[in-house]
């Protein structure tokens, strides 16, 4: 704080300094408690809040015949000491943002967790219609099997059937054949003899 008062406006911190030095007194960091606060650190806070709303009173030993271009700025504002006044009040507001912070993760871990239970039982309804619909493709290809095997027995049970009855015919064909040969044998011996007797008679 005396060194926004300075007199000597070089030394005075800037803006962004100082705004730092705010966040740093209003916002802790997550590893970081209100216990490890140094005294230091609450000597500043409390002479930041305690400081005069208005104007500062701070008293500068000044040469009778200086002459000064600059004059003290009241850097405080009522409603920046009514929020530092509110944290002192109450310390636990220190820790709001992070306490906040660890209940929004907890939803946000809470949503996430039954977003991934949702997903899961979606999952297992897949698998579940997955290994039914593989047992049916299974299924219809043992029937597929099934058939083709059947089909091909049929077809060789007609094949052999087909080749029992040429084996048949053929050997019918044969027996015709042989009586017909016979028949013919027993026709030209009949002829012969009918020659031969015919030619005794001449």
């Amino acid at each position: 704080m005396k060194k926004c008062w300075d007199e000597d406006p070089l030394k005075r911190p800037s803006s962004e300094e100082v705004l730092d030095i705010i966040k740093n007194w209003i916002f802790l960091s997550e590893n970081k408690k209100i216990e490890d606060i140094n005294e230091e650190l609450k000597s500043d806070i409390m002479e930041f809040i305690n400081a005069p709303i208005e104007h500062n009173n701070l008293i500068v030993n000044s040469h009778p015949k200086a002459c000064y271009t600059s004059h003290l700025l009241d850097f405080t504002s009522k409603e920046l000491n009514e929020i530092l006044k509110g944290f002192q009040e109450s310390p636990d507001n220190l820790q709001q943002n992070p306490i906040l912070q660890n209940e929004e993760l907890a939803k946000e871990e809470s949503t996430l967790q039954i977003q991934i239970t949702n997903l899961q039982s979606e999952k297992q309804a897949l698998d579940g219609k997955l290994a039914e619909q593989l047992k049916q493709i299974s299924q219809l290809n043992q029937e597929k099997n099934n058939l083709q095997d059947k089909l091909i027995q049929t077809i060789i049970q007609e094949l052999k059937s087909q080749q029992d009855q040429f084996k048949n015919q053929l050997n019918q064909f044969q027996i015709d054949h042989r009586q017909v040969e016979e028949e013919n044998l027993k026709l030209e011996k009949i002829a012969e003899t009918y020659y031969q007797s015919s030619q005794n008679e001449l």
